[in-house]
């Protein structure tokens, strides 16, 4: 259980009246001795975060942060992360995806966590945010970065969290390294935000 997006989602929840949702699953419970810190050397391309620009309409596209192992390595379990910032009108939604290893023949699925939100450049705030897990078949799941970029919706989809209402960046940012927590490169994606 991730007891930090939990926490972080009825936190923010309480603190900015949201209406909270959660999906839990009882049978991925660990003991605390059972986790795992992992450590991650990655590299990345495309714009990297600027608060300054959340609400500028124009500042938008894709980034994307990887492995250069492509997760391959004993301690990076994630090839990369997908960022992608687009609008409609006066709502700039983000849609950020981990992007896997290729599996291996054994494999029937691969599974990937997906955020996605939706911020209202008029009134300087998210509005929305949720989280979900997407379920690829291994035998047509991209292999490359390039066809990542064109991956569609996965052939099942779960969500596990979804808050709306008014919210700062900071409780979205706080959301989205709850919801990815364990992969390094979300982290990296909010420090490369120039001060």
């Amino acid at each position: 259980m991730n007891s930090g997006l939990v926490s972080t989602v009825l936190r923010a929840s309480d603190q900015y009246q949201l209406t909270a949702r959660l999906a839990l699953d009882d049978r991925r419970v660990q003991f605390i001795g059972e986790y795992r810190e992992f450590l991650e050397a990655d590299y990345w391309y495309g714009p990297s975060l600027d608060e300054s620009g959340l609400d500028t309409l124009a500042v938008l596209g894709d980034t994307f942060y990887g492995d250069p192992n492509g997760g391959m390595g004993l301690l990076n379990p994630y090839a990369g992360l997908s960022v992608r910032w687009t609008a409609d009108g006066n709502l700039k939604t983000v849609q950020i995806e981990e992007f896997m290893p290729p599996p291996n023949d054994a494999s029937d699925w691969v599974f990937a966590r997906y955020l996605h939100a939706i911020r209202d450049t008029s009134r300087k705030e998210f509005v929305h945010c949720d989280g979900a897990v997407k379920a690829y078949r291994a035998n047509t799941y991209p292999r490359t970065q390039h066809d990542f970029r064109h991956r569609g919706k996965g052939d099942r989809y779960r969500k596990v969290f979804r808050v709306d209402g008014d919210f700062p960046v900071g409780v979205w940012a706080e959301l989205a390294c709850a919801w990815f927590r364990g992969n390094r490169l979300i982290e990296e994606y909010f420090e490369q935000s120039p001060s």
